[in-house]
């Protein structure tokens, strides 16, 4: 039906209908809800749940990456009846709800209510509803554990106070606000400095944040502080006595000889013991450098595995260590060397199972680059797999009895005893439910094998096949109950969570975007072709499913380099909160949109060769839809995509608009640019990472600036501003990591008098989320569009619906504090 839909489009006889749907919209966009973590509780009773309501219903917006969890409720459903979920706590309008772990035994939930810019933990009982707030704030646990359970009552957290809040809780606001702080400082005559410091002046940088580790009582909310340091990530013995904690140490120093790659620690990272009874704290190896989330407790709580080195440079030197809580420390197997991740920017691979009396590691032994897992007996390192193919990284489960592996052969089990058997056939995958908290054990998984789908239990039982809905995504499984709970998004974008187990009928849950089932929306069209790294590609083609009455406006083409896209890119499906190059708009704004796979070569520079590998991708379009031969071409990339976006520009005279955001213009100034938010809060500079980017990340120049300056002028797209013929439109947010990126690039284009738009958007970081900074945005960039594509009318500079500048700016009352 499409292609005769296209035809008539070619003939000029198409026109839309109300019958096709309406078209998708910003405030549609703006309205879409999410469904946040989803768990079930260890005994199998309950379903707790996050639905995160319309974004623009947040109260406020400038807590970037938390927006949505400040707008999220929290629902229980009880497995043990049929009745519907319901609301778990009775918040006041305004909180933002989420949830951590559950107590061991199921009966108690972690909880966290945001209230403005504060994130306090508490503890719910779930058959009672009965919630004890403790007072303190506690870190999202994006990446690293903040709080987890002593016993079924007491529960362990990192916590510090509003005003020394670490990276994500402070993300947006709390930058804005130093800075106000720093600039009234200023005004008063007192000091408003940020000092840094370099080699022999290191000593001038501001000290890790510190935290302080207190135990909760989940009945009454009484708070027992234990004690200090700068905490990031914590663990909990078996039996409860002891916590392990990483703390941040001296800030690292890179050698001038040291690779530098993304991630690089920008501190040393120390492992402390604290008895969680007395509070006393013990560092077992003061000079033990460790690497972040490889670590396990000994199932007797006595000790922790982990994967360290004494002081060094760069990834080298890690190997396995042996913490124990009394205070020693020994090397376990000094002879093996941890393996790593290869590929461009190449990092440490550990792998730690603790099963019984020995821990199992992943490791290269005898010289070898192949990577096997070890069983460390405490008397000799004994190679387990050795007689398979090379395992293929960590493992995938962990149980007490057993850990599961992949390797080309197909997935492995190594036994508590340390015997090796097949597990499934390489065929076969196992899937992982899609929010587990930082450091939960890997015991529950999805078994996909022979078309059948079947839940695995700890001791690699399986249970009959699950009937599961097409492309569901699994959020939760529980052995204890005996099923899982999916996602679902039809085309449309409408959500819907449902409990599944084998037997049985699915339960329906909840339900988010009801209010999209009568929108339309384009469905990816997969273009095959060749690459310029690649023989064979597929990226993917969004035509208008309402064809536009007086034709296409055009296409536009959404390159990130480095990308590929085996299926179509999520971000563009229905129902999916993308703010920054948001597919469906461009769709709904009249345009078709290519999505273009583009690989990149190990061994090559980014910039060259852009342009064509995009418009390889274009003009295999063309050649499956003749409709678009004629038809002008723009593109519209963010971030890295920015930078492919003004790479095309440069490289070829095909693309008739640019659009830029967030980009990375020049290699050369943007080496080594601090985050305003770390400036503002100098404890959070992770410098050497930074190097990293530009060295051997996404930058790749393979060294720093002064050892290969024509190398990072050649694949900088704004230091060749001269080659840029089609007008620019280039935005960016005042809290984004470096706006001289966009200003000094703006500038050039204005002293050659081409046409060019800067958008500065206030309080804004690395994507515009702020509902009213998101409107205005797109209705700017279509205007742009309109008047810089060939055959529309030139439009006036100020687009028709969006603010003229004299509006743009809101009154003072209306200041946020970033502004």
């Amino acid at each position: 039906m499409r292609h005769f839909a296209w035809l008539a489009l070619a003939c000029g006889l198409a026109t839309s209908s109300p019958a096709d749907g309406q078209a998708f919209s910003v405030e549609d966009l703006l309205s879409l809800e999410e469904l946040g973590r989803t768990a079930f509780s260890p005994d199998g009773r309950w379903l707790v749940f996050e639905i995160q309501g319309p974004w623009k219903s947040a109260p406020r917006f400038d807590q970037d990456f938390l927006i949505g969890a400040a707008a999220s409720r929290l629902m229980l459903l009880d497995l043990t009846d049929r009745g519907p979920a319901r609301a778990l706590l009775r918040g006041l309008a305004g909180d933002g709800e989420t949830f951590g772990a559950f107590s061991p035994d199921g009966a108690r939930l972690i909880v966290f209510r945001q209230r403005g810019h504060a994130r306090e933990l508490g503890v719910v009982t779930l058959a009672s509803g009965a919630v004890a707030w403790s007072g303190r704030l506690v870190e999202p646990e994006l990446w690293f554990a903040q709080a987890r359970w002593r016993d079924n009552r007491e529960v362990v957290a990192i916590s510090r106070p509003l005003e020394a809040q670490a990276r994500l809780a402070g993300l947006g606001w709390l930058a804005g606000e130093r800075l106000q702080q720093a600039w009234a400082a200023g005004a008063r005559g007192e000091i408003s400095v940020t000092a840094l410091g370099s080699g022999r002046f290191s000593g001038v940088n501001a000290p890790a944040s510190t935290a302080s580790l207190v135990a909760i009582d989940g009945v009454s909310g009484a708070v027992r502080d234990l004690t200090q340091g700068a905490f990031s990530d914590l663990m909990v013995a078996p039996g409860g006595r002891t916590a392990a904690l990483i703390e941040d140490g001296e800030r690292t120093q890179p050698s001038t000889s040291s690779t530098m790659r993304v991630g690089y620690p920008p501190r040393r990272l120390r492992l402390v013991m604290v008895d969680l009874v007395s509070g006393k704290r013990t560092i077992p190896c003061p000079r033990c450098d460790l690497i972040r989330g490889t670590w396990t407790w000994s199932p007797k709580g006595d000790a922790v595995a982990v994967a360290a080195r004494p002081d060094g440079d760069g990834w080298s030197g890690y190997g396995y260590w042996r913490l124990a809580a009394n205070g020693t420390a020994k090397p376990l197997a000094p002879d093996l060397t941890l393996g790593d991740t290869g590929g461009r920017d190449p990092r440490p691979m550990p792998g730690l199972a603790w099963l019984g009396r020995d821990p199992f590691v992943l490791a290269r032994g005898g010289g070898t680059p192949r990577q096997d897992w070890w069983r460390l007996d405490g008397r000799r390192a004994v190679k387990l797999t050795g007689t398979i193919a090379e395992p293929q990284g960590p493992a995938v489960m962990i149980t007490a009895r057993g850990f599961v592996i992949r390797s080309a052969e197909g997935l492995q089990r190594i036994g508590a005893d340390g015997r090796l058997a097949r597990f499934a056939p390489s065929t076969a995958s196992l899937d992982a439910p899609a929010d587990l908290l930082p450091g939960e054990p890997r015991a529950t998984r999805m078994l996909s094998q022979d078309g059948e789908r079947r839940l695995l239990g700890s001791n690699g039982e399986r249970s009959a096949p699950l009937d599961l809905p097409a492309k569901a995504q699994i959020l939760a499984a529980s052995q204890a109950w005996g099923g899982v709970a999916v996602t679902t998004t039809d085309p449309h974008g409408v959500g819907s969570l449902q409990v599944i187990r084998p037997g049985a009928p699915a339960r329906a849950v909840a339900t988010i975007n009801s209010a999209l089932a009568d929108k339309a929306f384009a469905t990816p069209e997969a273009i095959r072709h060749r690459g310029l790294v690649e023989a064979e590609l597929t990226s993917w083609l969004y035509l208008p499913p309402v064809l536009p009455t007086a034709g296409l406006k055009g296409l536009i083409v959404v390159p990130y380099p480095g990308a590929r896209y085996a299926r179509p890119p999520v971000a563009a499906e229905p129902g999916s909160r993308s703010f920054d190059t948001n597919v469906q708009l461009m769709v709904a704004a009249g345009y078709a949109v290519i999505v273009p796979s583009l690989p990149m070569a190990r061994d090559r520079e980014p910039m060259p060769g852009l342009a064509e590998a995009m418009l390889l991708a274009v003009d295999a379009a063309i050649a499956t839809h003749p409709v678009l031969k004629d038809k002008p071409l723009a593109v519209w990339g963010q971030s890295y995509g920015g930078y492919g976006a003004l790479a095309a520009g440069v490289q070829s005279s095909r693309f008739s608009a640019i659009v830029a955001s967030a980009p990375i213009t020049n290699l050369l100034s943007y080496y080594g640019a601090i985050h305003p938010e770390a400036l503002a809060s100098p404890a959070l500079i992770t410098m050497p990472s930074e190097l990293g980017w530009a060295e051997n990340g996404q930058g790749a120049m393979g060294g720093p600036p002064w050892s290969a300056p024509d190398k990072y002028l050649r694949n900088s797209p704004g230091l060749q501003s001269d080659k840029i013929g089609a007008p620019v439109l280039l935005i960016y947010g005042d809290l984004d990591m470096d706006l001289g990126q966009v200003t000094t690039l703006f500038s050039s284009l204005l002293r050659q008098g081409k046409d060019a738009q800067l958008l500065l958007y206030r309080g804004e970081s690395h994507v515009v989320m702020s509902p009213g900074n998101v409107r205005d945005l797109y209705a700017r960039v279509f205007a742009f569009l309109d008047a810089a594509l060939p055959g529309s009318a030139l439009a006036p500079a100020t687009p028709g619906g969006a603010p003229t500048p004299a509006t743009v700016s809101p009154s003072p009352s209306a200041m946020r504090p970033s502004q």
